[in-house]
């Protein structure tokens, strides 16, 4: 619940649910991976996947090389 207090205060905002991936190494120090605002929402990760692929498309064609260009 700490970790949960300090998210919101640093982000400002109040979530609802948080996910959070932590693993445990060998010395048993515990490593946060990654932390979500609306962990398995599988319509938001999708709609992110495709904002990201159109954008890299956007970037890919605005930086195609031009025949005889060797950049």
């Amino acid at each position: 619940m700490q970790f949960a207090r300090h998210f919101e205060e640093l982000y400002n905002h109040k979530f609802s649910e948080l996910g959070v991936d932590i693993g445990l190494d060998e010395n048993r120090k515990i490593w946060i991976y990654e932390v979500n605002w609306h962990p398995g929402q599988i319509f938001i990760e999708s709609r992110w996947a495709r904002n990201a692929v159109m954008y890299a498309l956007y970037v890919a064609k605005k930086n195609r090389r031009k025949k005889g260009d060797y950049r």
